[in-house]
């Protein structure tokens, strides 16, 4: 009797121990998706079913232009259907674009869309066909750029906001059952009250309202200064530490072209080459800093 009992147990601490190892889960910005690599995965049942963890190589969908060992998509099935957290992957084949919750095969739950950066673009909750709940947009950045909030069924509700990049709110208005009621506030992006919009009980803009904008002095923050074109080729020509040049780099390439200051590029362009020069890429410096990158 007690081998017995002693057998059931250990029975069922495999079991248990299986369970939660199919189940390991990996964050990224918080979310949790399924890493598949260290499992036996890809099996189907004796009825032809796809049974737990699945993993879908860029060499099963040649199509769609993944490298052959990268991953497609992966996460587990129950008989034949998508079942608990997916991952998605951007055609790199390592770099999660969609982290999403299934049951049944359809979409429910929580998900994450990410950048190619890896920070989160957009998170929410989809039931049922609809969003519901807190749903959030971000910016490249990573400050967030939009904030609503949905009823369950799938309308905005309560208070729903935009934003700009530097994180500074750019539109704020109320929701009921999507109906946009009371006041509409608009901001610029120094927090300044841009225009009021108020809206009746049935959405029906009855006023509005635009505000005088107060422009304020930007404040111009200098930077470091580019690369020095104390070492570049002149072409024979002197130098000027503290005006225009056109540097060239060992290969008679044009490298800086601008006003220098202190021997450092201050305003005007960096050209970028690979090792075949080839122009890969030209930076635009102003102020001393880099601002922007300018047209090939």
């Amino acid at each position: 009797m007690f081998i017995v009992v002693m057998k059931e147990a250990v029975l069922i601490l495999v079991t248990l121990f299986s369970f939660f190892s199919a189940r390991a889960f990996y964050p990224i910005n918080g979310f949790k998706y399924t890493n598949q690599s260290d499992k036996e995965v890809n099996k189907k049942d004796d009825l032809g079913r796809k049974q737990g963890p699945w993993v879908v190589y860029g060499k099963d969908r040649p199509a769609k232009g993944y490298p052959t060992n990268g991953k497609v998509e992966e996460g587990s099935y129950n008989d034949n259907r998508k079942q608990g957290f997916w991952t998605k992957y951007f055609s790199d084949g390592k770099t999660p674009r969609l982290i999403g919750e299934f049951d049944k095969g359809r979409p429910r739950g929580q998900y994450t869309k990410m950048y190619t950066n890896g920070k989160v673009r957009e998170k929410g909750t989809f039931i049922n066909g609809k969003q519901q709940g807190t749903y959030q947009t971000f910016h490249k950045n990573g400050k967030i750029a939009q904030e609503k909030t949905f009823n369950r069924n799938g309308l905005e509700e309560g208070v729903q906001k935009y934003f700009y990049p530097n994180g500074q709110i750019e539109f704020e208005f109320t929701k009921t059952n999507g109906t946009t009621k009371g006041t509409a506030t608009r901001y610029t992006e120094d927090g300044q009250v841009k225009e009021i919009i108020k809206y009746d009980a049935g959405g029906k803009i009855i006023s509005h309202e635009s505000k005088k904008i107060t422009t304020k002095p930007k404040t111009v923050v200098s930077g470091a200064g580019g690369p020095s074109g104390k070492v570049g080729n002149m072409r024979g020509k002197e130098f000027d530490k503290d005006g225009y040049n056109k540097v060239y780099n060992s290969d008679e390439e044009l490298w800086l072209d601008g006003k220098f200051k202190n021997g450092k590029l201050w305003d005007g362009k960096l050209y970028k080459y690979d090792s075949d020069g080839i122009l890969l890429k030209i930076e635009v410096w102003k102020n001393g800093k880099y601002h922007s990158d300018g047209q090939l």
